[in-house]
């Protein structure tokens, strides 16, 4: 039978073919380095407009003021449009792990089961990128530490198939992303001799510390439980590469672990680096910018609230002895001299409440007493430029409505001189 031939387009149906073959994607493909400049447009856009707003008020013209405000809106909008635009979704990195355990579980001759989720949590994508390589070493660490052979978890009474969850969550502002196990779990009481042994903290400071405390001790350099050397163990290598990742980001980290039971670790990081919430302190004329996300508490302590033990300032938080310490003392503090020794002596007579800001970092508090507080806002962190990127006790520098400049505190850098020169 012939085959009929298909009807002639009419003229109106060609010209719809056509507009159909014309039409383009939705989708526009930007490389990073565009966005990551865009946002630094941005936060220099943010940096006038803060000194705009400071000069509307300063002036109190009621005109400039409600254009001021105006700006401010808009440019805020489009912060957070920038911002939503470098978002990508946490499983971009989540779903390349099942692979790296198997292959890991398979080396170690163990039974692994893995589960994921949250991969549709938002997160930045530089965020994520400089995290991968401090997620990788945990879930490697899980699987060949902290998850048991299917012999000896019969032998206990557990299924022979060990199993690992890794999860992102999102918590107010910051995004969660936990590593689960059920394995082993921490042995408390080991990890504290362990790090003894290896002169990571002496036996007096170690028996004062809590089981969270001594858990941290994991993330201390130089400390790794692996008495031989592996390429799945990281060669030796501790965790205190996955601490330092974090650090970097403004991000922290915690533990929680059960014997027998299990472990889990969990990194708590910023949505974005972009910007960072900052409380504004006063000392000695000059402002300082601290991370919301190591502020733990601020108070106004008077003399009678605070006491003197073994050479340290104190007082009660929480039902926790907290230390203090001028915030002068540590920026000022010069070569291998120790903080001075403090007494009740030291304190200013009469009836002055002295400014403590509570910090908080690897789950150690420290009360850095300031002047003044003056106010908490939102800031555009740049790095420093030499000779000041060397000094590790500024995370950065921010410019304030002002004009003046800021340097960013660096939490974790003062926690960790407060403990090696503390008296």
């Amino acid at each position: 039978e012939p085959v009929q031939a298909a009807p002639a387009q009419t003229t109106e149906e060609a010209d719809a073919d056509a507009g159909r073959k014309l039409e383009l994607s939705d989708l526009v493909y930007i490389p990073v380095k565009k966005l990551d400049n865009l946002l630094n447009l941005v936060g220099e856009l943010v940096i006038d407009r803060d000194r705009i707003l400071t000069l509307a008020a300063e002036l109190g013209n009621a005109a400039l003021q409600t254009t001021a405000q105006h700006l401010f809106r808009i440019s805020d909008d489009l912060q957070y449009s920038v911002m939503d635009v470098r978002l990508v979704g946490a499983g971009v990195l989540l779903n390349k792990f099942p692979r790296v355990v198997r292959d890991v579980a398979a080396a170690e001759n163990k039974q692994v089961e893995l589960s994921l989720a949250g991969q549709d949590v938002q997160i930045d994508r530089n965020v994520l990128q400089l995290i991968t390589d401090a997620l990788l070493h945990i879930v490697r660490n899980g699987v060949s530490h902290g998850l048991e052979d299917a012999a000896t978890r019969v032998a206990a009474g557990k299924p022979p198939v060990g199993q690992l969850r890794i999860s992102a969550l999102t918590e107010r502002d910051d995004v969660l992303i936990q590593v689960q196990d059920d394995g082993w779990g921490i042995n408390t009481e080991a990890v504290r001799q362990k790090a003894i042994r290896k002169g990571v903290v002496t036996a007096e400071a170690a028996a004062l510390l809590d089981e969270e405390g001594v858990w941290m001790l994991l993330f201390e350099a130089g400390f790794s439980m692996a008495e031989k050397i592996t390429d799945i163990s990281g060669r030796g290598v501790g965790l205190d590469v996955v601490k330092l990742a974090i650090d970097s980001l403004g991000g922290r980290l915690r533990v929680n672990s059960e014997l027998g039971k299990g472990t889990t670790f969990t990194l708590v990081l910023p949505t974005s680096i972009a910007v960072k919430g900052a409380l504004l302190v006063e000392l000695d004329a000059r402002a300082y910018a601290v991370p919301l996300l190591h502020t733990d508490t601020v108070l106004a302590l008077p003399a009678d609230e605070i006491f003197a033990v073994g050479g340290l300032l104190m007082t009660r938080v929480q039902e926790e002895n907290v230390p203090l310490v001028p915030l002068r003392q540590l920026l000022y503090v010069e070569g291998d001299e120790p903080l001075p020794r403090a007494t009740r002596a030291d304190l200013p007579s009469g009836d002055t409440l002295h400014q403590v800001l509570v910090v908080s970092y690897n789950n150690r508090r420290l009360g850095l007493v300031v002047d003044r507080f003056l106010r908490q806002q939102s800031i555009v962190v740049k790095p420093l430029s030499k000779p000041l990127d060397t000094i590790d006790l500024f995370g950065g520098v921010t410019l304030l409505g002002s004009g003046q400049l800021c340097l960013v505190l660096d939490v974790p850098a003062l926690t960790r001189l407060f403990l090696t020169k503390r008296p």
